[in-house]
């Protein structure tokens, strides 16, 4: 693991590594990697070190990203990004850079405290701040939030086939097990997958009623990645292969359907922050901006609508809603609310296969 952050002019690194290590630096967002070599940042060097406190002296203003390697340059181990010469990071002032190997933010917080929250105060009345960590989280059930009414994943998941192969797998919200798919025989055997959109098909067996492989059918599948759908039928040179078993099995699946005939192991969601398009990037900023708003105005004004004060012929008055809601930011979370409504009744089914019935 490896960890950086700026003070001042200077980024502090602490590398977790037991080992001796090369290290190697990014400066912006499209540098190249350079190796430190003792003295200098250069292309090419074998330089191993041991500490794993390291300081970066006197930088430029702009991005930098680190990581380093303790097995020749197999694999690395990337840090966060850290930025020189600006209070602001994040996708809207055109600095944020995904870590090298990782997901990265779809927003950041300052995203949201100086874009989508512009001039919003902190502070709550009790002199409380507002941190970082309470900003992601809302980022974080935004996302969770808008995957369930667009039926996506934003987040990258991974579903396995609920099965013997998939018995030491931990589920986590973002690992999960399905029950395989029914082996119903469909026109050009058409699977739709459960989730989308669909980033790899990892394993996808043929399985029979007992729980006996028949084949992996990866050879034959053909994948729609953003609406789900998997189909599987032979390519020129394979049916010879598969000739023993296909036209019998295939026979069983047109007059005797059963459960669990194909497993599927597959990945889904965005494989990073960056591929996500920027209408959902500014959705979810203003969901993420709602969830903000209902907590901090409160923390504000708690509990207070309005006020007034009458003395001597002079009359004061103070209301603490801007709009018809009862919320302190009454007037921004309507605005907000009603472009959220518009987005998601306009592409809900853009995301989202179109459900068509028949009587």
């Amino acid at each position: 693991m490896i960890t950086a952050w700026s003070y001042r002019t200077n980024v502090i690194l602490s590398i977790s590594t037991g080992t001796p290590f090369l290290l190697q630096r990014k400066k912006g967002r499209i540098g190249e990697w350079l190796s430190w070599d003792g003295n200098d940042w250069v292309s090419v060097s074998t330089l191993l070190l041991t500490d794993p406190n390291f300081t970066d002296y006197n930088l430029e203003s702009d991005v930098y990203q680190y990581r380093y390697t303790s097995d020749s340059g197999v694999n690395y181990i990337g840090s966060n990004c850290v930025i020189i010469g600006t209070d602001h990071v994040g996708w809207s002032f055109d600095n944020y850079d995904i870590p090298e190997g990782q997901f990265g933010e779809i927003l950041t917080s300052d995203d949201l405290r100086f874009t989508f929250l512009w001039g919003v105060s902190f502070t709550a009345s009790n002199a409380e701040q507002w941190a970082n960590e309470q900003t992601k989280k809302c980022i974080e059930w935004a996302v969770f939030q808008l995957e369930k009414t667009l039926n996506i994943d934003i987040f990258p998941k991974e579903y396995y086939s609920d099965d013997e192969d998939s018995e030491s797998i931990e589920e986590t919200k973002y690992i999960k097990k399905e029950f395989p798919y029914s082996a119903v025989r469909k026109r050009n055997f058409l699977i739709r997958l459960n989730h989308r959109p669909v980033r790899e098909v990892t394993r996808f067996d043929w399985v029979s009623p007992v729980d006996t492989k028949i084949a992996s059918l990866m050879p034959w599948k053909r994948l729609d990645m953003n609406k789900g759908y998997l189909w599987f039928y032979p390519r020129n040179g394979q049916i010879t292969a598969y000739s023993g078993y296909v036209y019998p099995w295939n026979l069983m699946l047109q007059y005797s359907n059963y459960q669990g005939g194909y497993h599927v192991d597959y990945k889904t969601g965005y494989k990073n922050a960056g591929l996500i398009p920027e209408d959902l990037r500014e959705i979810i900023g203003k969901i993420s901006a709602l969830k903000m708003l209902n907590i901090i105005g409160d923390g504000l004004i708690a509990g207070f609508s309005s006020s007034s004060l009458s003395l001597d012929g002079m009359s004061e008055s103070f209301s603490s809603t801007q709009s018809a809601t009862s919320a302190f930011f009454g007037a921004r979370i309507k605005v907000y609310q009603d472009e959220v409504k518009e987005y998601i009744k306009e592409n809900k089914w853009k995301y989202s296969n179109v459900p068509i019935g028949s009587i």
